[in-house]
């Protein structure tokens, strides 16, 4: 069984927001995977938009069908592929950008739509600017 490091396990729940099937059963897992790694939303935010939505972005404009989920293995290796192409990530991040700030929103009304917010505020350090 493979283990994966808290960025990790947050970067596979975070990539389950670029299924084309409804998404809103991930959100927890997303807030879960937060906490336990200990990101502010600030950071998770980051990640999502420099990391995750770059290497699975793209299957949100497939018409393949529906999609089970990625593969944590392949996942992890498609990021760290584009962090080695900076030319590559930057098109893959241009083309994703604003669909990643769209999972985003979505993602914190969720949080607050189901009263998560003030329960989670406990866990979820807040990034201080």
């Amino acid at each position: 069984m493979e283990t994966f490091s808290p960025k990790e396990q947050l970067c596979i729940a975070l990539a389950d927001l670029f299924l084309d099937t409804d998404v809103s059963a991930s959100h927890a897992s997303v807030f879960r995977a937060m906490a336990e790694a200990g990101f502010s939303e600030k950071e998770t935010q980051v990640i999502l938009i420099n990391d995750v939505a770059p290497a699975v972005g793209f299957n949100l404009f497939s018409s393949a069908g529906e999609w089970a989920g990625f593969k944590p293995s392949w996942l992890l290796a498609r990021i760290e592929t584009l962090k080695g192409r900076p030319i590559k990530r930057f098109f893959a991040k241009a083309c994703t950008y604003f669909l990643a700030q769209r999972m985003w929103s979505d993602l914190m009304r969720h949080q607050e739509d189901n009263g998560e917010a003030k329960r989670s505020q406990r866990v979820l350090p807040r990034c201080r600017n």
